[in-house]
């Protein structure tokens, strides 16, 4: 599978999500401008995730991101971004957003890392982020796996005493 910055014609075009044109996908970036790579990931546990394409915001403006490296090019200066996940309950989950400075003829990296519980803010800025949530993620899991002897013990025992 090409990088998002390889093959530019497999790269969702971002018209329709703005003014046509105003950003490039990376792979046609200009003379005099930058290239912003966002690595977008989610946690194994999070798997659920992978349903939805994440969305990336770009000075108020839309565009279809997607798991992995998502490569932009843009004009120098200040940038507004922001990322996050659509679902069902809430309807976006993850929201991180940053002021990305873009240099010309140079790239900015950053990753985005999605909370493992929904109600969370995603993490966004210079590799490597932390995963959000993932304390609680285990606490939860944890005790899951903790409440099944448990559970069994006391039906075992509820059984005995009732005989």
């Amino acid at each position: 599978m090409n990088q998002p910055w390889e093959n530019p014609s497999q790269q969702p075009s971002p018209g329709g999500y703005g003014q046509p044109g105003q950003h490039q996908w990376a792979g046609q970036t200009a003379a005099g401008q930058g290239q912003l790579v966002v690595d977008i990931k989610a946690h194994p546990l999070a798997f659920i995730y992978r349903f939805w394409s994440p969305v990336i915001t770009l000075n108020g403006q839309r565009f279809p991101g997607r798991w992995g490296p998502n490569a932009l090019a843009l004009p120098p200066g200040h940038h507004q971004l922001g990322i996050h996940i659509p679902y069902f309950l809430p309807p976006e989950i993850g929201r991180a957003g940053a002021t990305v400075p873009v240099e010309a003829d140079r790239q900015v990296h950053l990753e985005y890392r999605a909370p493992l519980v929904a109600f969370m803010q995603g993490a966004l800025g210079a590799a490597p982020q932390k995963w959000p949530g993932l304390v609680l993620s285990y606490v939860f899991v944890g005790l899951a796996i903790l409440l099944v002897p448990v559970m069994t013990i006391v039906v075992i025992l509820a059984d005995m005493s009732a005989r």
